[in-house]
């Protein structure tokens, strides 16, 4: 993986994450992939792609393959996903 590579991961992981989160917030335990690409303005192929890397990596829970909508695991003791704060 090249620079470019990791920080798009860094960036879809940080805007899908943020938004999964929010959700759970307001109420809506799961988050189907079209809506979160429409919602996040981003090609759908991309989410679903970065979604499921996401839930390989055990921070989205569900199947993710364009249909079916995934969450964030609550885990007990485990903080939810916070992104990080720019430095001012």
């Amino acid at each position: 993986m090249n620079g470019a590579e990791a920080l798009d991961e860094l960036y879809w992981t940080a805007e899908i994450l943020q938004a999964c989160t929010g959700c759970g917030v307001r109420g809506w335990r799961e988050v189907a992939p079209a809506a979160l690409a429409q919602f996040l303005v981003a090609d759908g192929a991309v989410v679903i792609e970065q979604m499921q890397r996401l839930a390989a990596d055990g921070y989205l829970e569900g199947t993710i393959d364009g249909c079916t909508s995934a969450r964030v695991p609550s885990v007990p003791g485990r903080r939810p996903y916070l992104p990080p704060r720019p430095i001012a």
